[in-house]
């Protein structure tokens, strides 16, 4: 994938592959992302829920798995936030690390909301739930989603208007992060600026 856009290469992106499981769609779909993040010249990471100690997120421990977790996340300017639909809302999985996150945690960050599910009933998940779950972090999540169901997968791969939707949403965030890195530069540069009274 060609750099979309003029990319900071020290631009973090983190994904979320928050199954209760490590091995997933939605974490497909997650690391694919990062992989376009990464051929536009950006660093990332990947935070596996499945792979913390449930007692680990259930007593919030502190515990070195988790805090790496939190500290990945912490160091991002986008955050790809992954998860299978289960029931019409995102995993519980997903919901007991958000839960480990000091308050507006996501300020000032992008978010890319990902979903998988098994019908395209659940569709509207990502908007109903998912988006509200990170827009109460702080988050400012790109336009459109990304929701895929079960038929749009070949032996593990999603298919090519699955892919032409990933890319999208990296293009889009990108661009995104990019403004509010620049408005917060601005922010900075006004802030500092000496009185001329």
């Amino acid at each position: 994938m060609e750099k979309p856009i003029d990319t900071p290469t020290a631009m973090l992106v983190t994904g979320i592959a928050g199954s209760p499981f490590s091995h997933s769609r939605s974490r497909v779909l997650v690391e694919q992302i990062l992989a376009r993040f990464k051929d536009a010249g950006c660093r990332t990471e990947l935070v596996v829920v499945g792979d913390i100690p449930g007692d680990a997120l259930l007593s919030r421990s502190g515990a070195p798995e988790l805090q790496n977790a939190l500290d990945n996340i912490a160091a991002a300017a986008v955050v790809v936030v992954g998860t299978p639909v289960y029931k019409a809302t995102y995993a519980g999985a997903l919901k007991t690390l958000f839960d480990n996150f000091p308050q507006r945690f996501l300020a000032g960050k992008v978010a890319i909301p990902v979903a998988t599910g098994g019908t395209s009933n659940h569709m509207l998940a990502v908007d109903h739930t998912l988006r509200p779950l990170m827009a109460n972090e702080g988050a400012v999540s790109i336009a459109r989603g990304v929701y895929a169901v079960d038929a749009e997968f070949t032996e593990g791969e999603p298919s090519a208007e699955v892919r032409e939707r990933l890319n999208s949403a990296v293009i889009e965030s990108l661009a995104l992060a990019k403004g509010l890195m620049s408005l917060s530069s601005d922010t900075a540069t006004t802030a500092t600026l000496p009185s001329p009274w």
